[in-house]
């Protein structure tokens, strides 16, 4: 039997993403690429990327990134802000890329 998924209230983003400084994001993806440089770690994929917020910045500096999420919510928030990744709505626990479809993947948060 498989276990349900852990159930959170939408207001979880409203108290703890919302508030979120640039600062503190500039911070988070300064050591993402200090950890997986490009060109080697061109191909990243965001695990519980929520409303996009690490996913757009990892892209506008030349990465190359899909965000996974499965709150559809979020998703759509992410995807109303743009900038330059793709997104999907899946649980993570059922996402099977084919091997090598990515060189790293990152849970944030």
């Amino acid at each position: 039997m498989r276990p349900e998924p852990n159930a959170y209230s939408h207001r979880w983003f409203e108290f703890f993403h919302v508030g979120i400084g640039e600062a503190r994001t500039i911070q988070e993806i300064a050591f993402i690429c200090r950890c997986a440089p490009l060109p080697h770690f061109r191909k990243v994929m965001d695990v519980c990327c929520g409303m996009g917020r690490h996913a757009r910045a990892l892209s506008s500096r030349g990465y190359s990134v899909i965000g996974i999420d499965r709150d559809g919510d979020a998703i759509a928030k992410a995807r109303a802000l743009a900038g330059g990744p793709t997104y999907a709505k899946m649980d993570i626990r059922d996402y099977q890329p084919e091997s090598s479809s990515f060189d790293a993947a990152v849970i944030m948060s």
